[in-house]
């Protein structure tokens, strides 16, 4: 939701959107690509996570008929997956750092990285990235953010909802930029 709502109020983000390919990792309900289909005018938009959760997007896309949004099962560790959907400009993602439940890996860095390398086999430029997560104790995103930097990125912190509505919950959205 935190994204979305970023995405819709943040200066810039339809010229950053609009004619562009973008895919939603680990998509959930879908909310922030569906605004970048929707709202911003991406070009294409596609929705991925796991199997049992794309089956639930793609119900939520036939009632909402949304043109140039699709939705597709993605599994991060399986390289042919991703040459599918390599053509991409820009990359989101929502609470997909959290190590308890995916490790101190960082499959989504991972993937990240899968998406640069393809990108630069096909000389295009690297997607621009835009994550957000809700930060929890042990939650790993410092960690990931390090990660990201000791590898080149430049991480820019965006927005940090801290405490908004009084449950205590903290939200930061962050912008990747790879060389």
């Amino acid at each position: 939701m935190h994204l979305s709502n970023e995405l819709l109020s943040r200066p810039g983000m339809e010229d950053l959107i609009r004619g562009k390919r973008v895919i939603e990792l680990g998509c959930g309900l879908g909310l922030p690509g569906l605004v970048c289909g929707e709202w911003l005018g991406a070009e294409s938009v596609l929705l991925t996570d796991r199997s049992l959760v794309v089956d639930i997007c793609e119900t939520n896309l036939s009632t909402l008929a949304s043109p140039g949004v699709t939705a597709k099962t993605l599994e991060w560790d399986d390289i042919r997956d991703l040459e599918a959907c390599w053509a991409i400009d820009v990359i989101i993602a929502a609470d997909c750092i959290f190590q308890p439940l995916y490790g101190a890996s960082f499959p989504l860095w991972d993937v990240i990285k899968r998406f640069n390398a393809l990108a630069r086999d096909a000389e295009r430029p690297l997607p621009t990235i835009l994550l957000s997560s809700e930060r929890r104790p042990n939650d790993g995103v410092d960690a990931f953010l390090e990660t990201a930097q000791a590898e080149g990125a430049e991480v820019k912190e965006w927005w940090r909802y801290e405490d908004f509505d009084g449950s205590g919950q903290h939200i930061y959205i962050f912008e990747i930029t790879c060389s």
